[in-house]
């Protein structure tokens, strides 16, 4: 038997209302997101009303693109003039 704990990351999974929440937080356009991680704009359209399914490649990239804007967002905060 396989324990499921081993293999949660390979089942990551987006909603189009977190997709949305999150491209709202990035501050980015539908266009500007979609050039990021290398989509057409109505891809990222059809994504967000829920017509298709997040890849979940795509959700780890995602993902990884918050934490780097996250980690921006921090060292900006922190360094002094």
């Amino acid at each position: 038997m396989l324990d499921n704990e081993c293999y949660q990351w390979y089942h990551l999974a987006m909603t189009s209302a977190e997709l949305k929440a999150l491209r709202a937080k990035l501050d980015l356009t539908q266009t500007e997101l979609a050039q990021k991680i290398g989509v057409a704009r109505n891809t990222i359209t059809r994504w967000e009303i829920g017509l298709r399914h997040i890849p979940e490649p795509i959700t780890r990239l995602l993902q990884h693109i918050a934490k780097e804007v996250k980690e921006g967002q921090k060292s900006k905060k922190t360094r002094k003039p």
